[in-house]
């Protein structure tokens, strides 16, 4: 031990590009400015060059492989560098990431894990979280690549076991020997991890035996962690979608509900119904306007198309 290149009884360090307080961990802010500083590449080694410095720090951008996803595609083998606004737009993105860069927790291990897992065709998301004595939940680190096999149409079952094996191998040297609550929107994932049948999955159950964990199946629309991180590339809604349901398949009191649920959710979401009453009631005037054009048309059959009108839309 070099006593001139020791620290005793610091309340911060400054280690490998990183500084650790007792508030957490976070990147060196020299690095950072280093990384905000740099400008346009001008040939293929200097992109190659920006992207190394930001994957560094990685484990604080949750979205980072779909921001940097021109960059990836211009590394590829056989494609010309041409700099245009797509790389100006992401290389912008990026160093705005940077700017508002996470704090993350160091990790506790008396205390449980929570693991929130997201898959898509094109991406894999995790969000990996401590919760404090006041039941606050803090980041301890965030996982995101883009899935390997993006070309292949998976199923959603299986990108998500994937993505929960890949993110646990990534976390391993904290996860193992500890308990780790698993979060996903999948609910048929714990049946299949325990009846497996497939023997093409046998690989990603077995990685998962090492680790004491329970996998809890959480809603999509609750799921809002990971699902944030994986759908980056959808486009804002800026304008509210309509949905028109001519034939609900509920009671239009619970339509109602949900209606004036997602308004206090600030959901971007309108429903347009027509209640049962006013769908037959439409019926008939379609009738009687065929009477009127000189078409047959009688009371009774009136009656009986309310009749079984209203007796097939409660079967449904």
């Amino acid at each position: 031990m070099i006593a001139n290149k020791s620290q005793f009884f610091s309340q911060e360090l400054r280690f490998l590009g990183f500084t650790f307080n007792e508030q957490g961990m976070s990147p060196n802010q020299d690095a950072l400015e280093a990384i905000t500083n740099i400008p346009p590449p001008k040939t293929l080694k200097a992109s190659r060059r920006f992207i190394g410095k930001t994957s560094f720090y990685r484990v604080f951008f949750p979205k980072l492989p779909e921001v940097e996803k021109p960059f990836t595609d211009m590394l590829k083998k056989d494609v010309p560098f041409v700099w245009n606004k797509e790389y100006d737009a992401a290389m912008l993105e990026i160093k705005d990431m940077i700017k508002n860069v996470a704090r993350l927790k160091l990790p506790d291990f008396n205390k449980e894990f929570l693991l929130y897992c997201d898959a898509s065709q094109e991406t894999f998301a995790a969000a990996l979280i401590q919760c404090e004595d006041d039941g606050t939940m803090r980041p301890i680190a965030f996982f995101s690549r883009r899935n390997p096999e993006r070309k292949h149409l998976l199923p959603s079952v299986e990108l998500e076991l994937r993505c929960i094996v890949e993110v646990m191998k990534k976390f391993r040297v904290w996860l193992l020997g500890g308990f780790t609550r698993i979060f996903t929107d999948h609910k048929l994932l714990k049946k299949l991890i325990e009846i497996n049948t497939d023997r093409k999955l046998y690989y990603y159950i077995n990685c998962l035996n090492e680790y004491t964990y329970t996998l809890e199946y959480l809603p999509g629309s609750k799921n809002i962690v990971a699902d944030c991180l994986t759908r980056v590339n959808l486009r804002k809604v800026l304008y509210p979608a309509t949905i028109l349901i001519r034939n609900p398949p509920f009671d239009v009191k619970e339509l109602k509900e949900i209606e004036l649920k997602d308004e206090k959710e600030d959901t971007a979401l309108t429903f347009n119904y027509k209640s049962l009453e006013e769908i037959v009631n439409s019926k008939i005037e379609e009738v009687e306007e065929r009477s009127q054009r000189g078409e047959s048309s009688s009371v009774k059959e009136k009656e009986e198309y309310k009749d079984n009108e209203i007796t097939e839309r409660k079967k449904k």
